[in-house]
């Protein structure tokens, strides 16, 4: 399997159903642009489960200057895997809501358009901010990737 937009299924490691039994060191999230790697960020994988590794308190290394367990002040509203449910919002890495067109934000996956920085012609869009702090969601501004994906460093 090629990691590029040629494949165009949804591809799940067998390793994320057994986590708790592959000795996982690290996490690496990455987001890919025609092939290449515009955004990623590595997590602490030691001592989690399938979901609890995606924390910013675990973050080993990230492009965010304003984004991690020593920025300050911290401004997180969503940072989960979870994310927003009732927006349909995964991987949610976002500053604050203050109406669609003054979000800020990291990193999302979004399933569902609603604000207009979330329509696109297919789901999902991933979403990154392109520099080296939150920005505000908008067409033009936000980095979209063609291709999201997880890597597990195991001991």
């Amino acid at each position: 399997m090629r990691l590029n937009a040629e494949f165009q299924g949804h591809f799940k490691s067998r390793v994320v159903n057994n986590w708790k039994n592959e000795a996982i060191v690290a996490v690496k999230v990455a987001m890919y642009k025609n092939n290449e790697e515009k955004m990623s960020m590595v997590f602490d994988g030691r001592n989690t489960d399938k979901f609890s590794w995606f924390n910013k308190s675990r973050i080993l290394s990230s492009p965010y200057k304003d984004l991690g367990p020593t920025a300050i002040p911290d401004r997180t509203k969503f940072f989960s895997i979870q994310g927003d449910v009732r927006r349909r919002r995964e991987f949610f890495m976002q500053q604050a809501y203050r109406g669609c067109a003054n979000d800020p934000g990291w990193m999302v996956v979004v399933q569902k358009g609603g604000c207009s920085w979330e329509k696109y012609p297919h789901y999902p869009a991933f979403l990154y901010a392109p520099g080296d702090q939150a920005v505000r969601w908008k067409k033009g501004v936000s980095g979209v990737a063609d291709t999201f994906a997880i890597f597990v460093l195991r001991n």
